[in-house]
């Protein structure tokens, strides 16, 4: 059985997506299939999902829009009821086998055209609600930038230079917030894990919604100990002239 498929983890991603689809019943329990991925059983259906889509959903590396699609995929039934009837009747006599066969097939057939009829007009019934969602969305990225915003960097570690640059890269996930004057914190670390020393940074530049800006800082005189660099969002300011072009 894969890990990373733990009934909290799993528990845990269904709470996250029913912010997106209320349509998602209560977990129930899991199941793993031949392919790896893991079945969710729910109240009313069920999702299939892969380790990858579990663990980027968790980490925050998917956007709104991509969790969004994820709650959709929902599936209303799990077997075809046909083929669990027909187990229990292989020993009745086989007129009434027949009858019976024929009826279930017959309610197959009509399971399937409710399930097409879903698919089909699902888009049409969330059009106007996904919409609603990116208004509340963006809403939420202007008030919160912090949570759409990540930044990492790498330490190069110098024995010479009085003054050392480090890279580092600030990501977007926001569909359509734009940000800008971005406070960053860097924890500065030893090989051990020990923080050596603490600095914050404020980098004036302009980051689109789901782009990325490669910038840099400096640290005088830094200890010899340094191996490595922890890197945080504190702040930024929120663009709502930018957001409101899109809406």
């Amino acid at each position: 059985m894969n890990t990373s498929f733990e009934p909290a983890r799993l528990s845990a991603l269904m709470q996250l997506l029913k912010r997106f689809n209320s349509d998602l019943g209560d977990f129930v329990h899991f199941s793993v299939l031949k392919n790896g991925n893991a079945r969710i059983h729910l109240e009313n259906g069920f999702l299939d999902i892969s380790p990858e889509e579990l663990d980027d959903a968790l980490s925050g590396k998917y956007s709104e829009a991509q969790l969004v699609k994820l709650s959709l995929r929902i599936q209303r039934m799990e077997e075809p009821i046909a083929g669990q009837a027909l187990k229990g009747v292989k020993k009745m006599a086989k007129p009434l086998f027949i009858i019976l066969a024929v009826i279930l097939t017959a309610m197959g057939t009509l399971f399937v055209g409710l399930i097409v009829y879903e698919v089909v007009k699902k888009p049409q019934e969330v059009g106007e609600e996904y919409q609603e969602l990116l208004i509340e969305l963006s809403e939420m990225e202007l008030k919160h930038p912090v949570s759409f915003l990540s930044a990492y960097g790498e330490y190069r570690r110098s024995y010479y230079d009085d003054l050392v640059k480090v890279p580092c890269t600030i990501q977007s996930t926001a569909l359509k917030a734009a940000y800008s004057d971005i406070v960053i914190e860097v924890d500065y670390l030893s090989k051990t894990g020990t923080v050596i020393q603490t600095l914050q940074y404020v980098i004036y530049d302009f980051i689109e919604p789901g782009a990325k800006i490669e910038t840099s800082v400096t640290i005088e005189n830094p200890s010899n100990s340094i191996e490595s660099v922890d890197i945080r969002v504190l702040s930024a300011k929120a663009d709502e002239s930018y957001d409101e072009q899109f809406r």
